[in-house]
């Protein structure tokens, strides 16, 4: 099963790491509790990468959790440059590590 592993940033590039088994658990469940609100108004998923296997995901989360925020804006600036929403290419990546 492949687990998922995302980035999410809110207002001032604030941004909170966390694990899901499948993207329609994380589609319905773990952004719908960052969906936008007075508090968060501009929620969006800034980076994602999905993992074969469930050790290898829980190894990559707790290094991303780890780093500054400093730390995981360089790792997502590699691949999401201007920091856009990727919820779209979600489903259309076949990036497995």
């Amino acid at each position: 099963m492949n687990s998922l592993i995302y980035i999410l940033a809110g207002k001032k590039n604030k941004t909170v790491v966390g694990i899901a088994d499948n993207e329609r658990i994380f589609l319905s469940d773990q952004l719908s509790e960052h969906l936008p609100d007075k508090k968060n108004e501009n929620v969006k998923l800034i980076y994602f990468e999905k993992i074969h296997n469930r050790a290898k995901a829980l190894r990559r989360k707790r290094y991303l959790s780890y780093l500054s925020e400093k730390g995981r804006l360089r790792i997502v600036r590699k691949y999401n440059p201007e920091l856009l929403n990727l919820i779209f290419d979600l489903n259309q990546s076949n990036k497995i590590y």
